[in-house]
């Protein structure tokens, strides 16, 4: 009863402001803040913006080395950023964004005209300024064509707004070396509005949906299948430290996964088990419980190699939707580490053993994880405060022991 009584206190708590990006002028109503070549083919737009007119164009009649358009933004020191921002290309160049050192973004050049968002996850370490470059093509010398920029900003990743989520969530960072990767999918995608040749290509394209999540080219989707595998090659044995899936439920019978459970191997034949990924997600937040939303699951807490990665999912219900997957390259010193868990030959029979366990387990978690984080708000005096603490605390405890038992 003092649990749900915390809740009803915290009820009555104010809303916290708006979270405000660190990049002025991201719009790019004229050309403050930002640096542009002379007579390099730049130029501010005020006739195709994303949400207005105004937008940064480049523009070459002839293939030259354009230089790239640059800013410099004052950051915090050893914090956690999220850069996002909207390119779009006339189906000739591949629109890019550097954070000098730190990482960068490309934009596909085709679907030619659409507005496509990039993301870079990055810590800013020890530096107190970072250096944007936007560049119009991926390649060195820039061929004839136009690419486009739109709201360019950078977010506190803990404070990253609710209406560019979709776009751009909070992750473990690092470099995505899935991103391109080949992949195969048992069994094959069936939801109809979605289905099409390219699915084979889009759960690495670094591309997400955007849009009513279903019935979106760029979402892979089945109806009553379990388990789905996707089996990713990176090419050669790489160190791992995280992964992510990003999906969509809440309407139209659509329900979140059940589990999803993660695998490494080194040869396409014995696997071995790196996490559970909506367990290991939950501590950044869970899906949410009502309502049509995008929810991007993610860990940086793996400790595995492989050349070949899979994410086995239980769905939660008839359907199923996937528009991204990666895979984040961990230290080195990966390679030599000592599997954890005895390797599986099957993955449909490791699935079938492991799956009923680690999904009862779920909304325990996400339960004790919700009271845990509204206590830590609640205003409550500090005796009351420590002695719901130490209950929840022995709440994880017992679930961990059980957790352990299960598995």
């Amino acid at each position: 009863m003092r649990l749900i009584h915390t809740l009803l206190l915290l009820l009555a708590l104010p809303s916290l402001g708006a979270a405000a990006g660190l990049v002025t002028n991201s719009e790019f109503k004229d050309a403050s803040g930002w640096t542009l070549p002379a007579n390099s083919g730049w130029r501010i737009a005020d006739d195709d913006g994303r949400s207005d007119a105004s937008a940064l164009r480049y523009q070459g009649l002839t293939a030259t080395a354009a230089a790239p358009v640059t800013r410099q933004v004052n950051v915090g020191q050893q914090a956690d950023y999220v850069l996002t921002a909207w390119a779009k290309s006339d189906g000739k160049l591949r629109p890019t964004i550097t954070i000098e050192g730190l990482g960068s973004a490309s934009a596909a050049a085709v679907p030619a005209n659409t507005w496509q968002p990039l993301t870079i996850r990055f810590n800013s370490g020890d530096r107190k300024q970072v250096e944007l470059r936007l560049v119009a093509d991926s390649e060195a010398t820039v061929p004839v064509g136009t690419s486009t920029f739109d709201e360019v900003q950078i977010w506190l990743a803990t404070e990253l707004p609710a209406n560019v989520r979709q776009a751009a969530q909070p992750g473990p960072g690092g470099k995505n070396i899935a991103l391109g990767a080949s992949y195969t999918l048992d069994p094959a995608p069936n939801y109809g509005l979605c289905t099409d040749p390219g699915d084979r290509v889009q759960l690495t394209d670094g591309t997400l949906s955007e849009g009513y999540f279903w019935t979106q080219q760029g979402t892979v989707g089945w109806t009553r299948g379990k388990p789905l595998i996707v089996k990713l090659d990176l090419g050669q044995r790489r160190p791992i430290r995280g992964a992510s899936l990003n999906s969509a439920a809440g309407r139209a019978g659509v329900t979140w996964p059940a589990a999803i459970l993660l695998y490494t191997s080194d040869d396409n034949q014995s696997w071995v088990r790196a996490g559970e990924l909506i367990n290991l997600s939950g501590k950044h937040g869970d899906a949410p419980a009502e309502g049509y939303a995008v929810h991007r699951y993610w860990t940086g807490d793996l400790a595995t190699a492989g050349r070949y990665f899979a994410f086995v999912i239980a769905s939660g219900g008839p359907y199923f939707f996937v528009d991204e997957v990666e895979v984040f390259e961990g230290p080195e010193t990966l390679l030599t580490a000592t599997p954890a868990e005895a390797p599986v030959l099957d993955l449909k029979s490791a699935f079938l053993s492991e799956t009923i366990s680690t999904a009862l387990t779920h909304q325990v978690a996400s339960d004790l994880r919700a009271v845990r984080a509204m206590l830590a708000e609640a205003k409550l005096p500090a005796a009351e405060q420590r002695r719901l603490a130490a209950e929840l605390t022995a709440a994880e405890a017992d679930r961990k022991v059980a957790l352990t038992a299960a598995d």
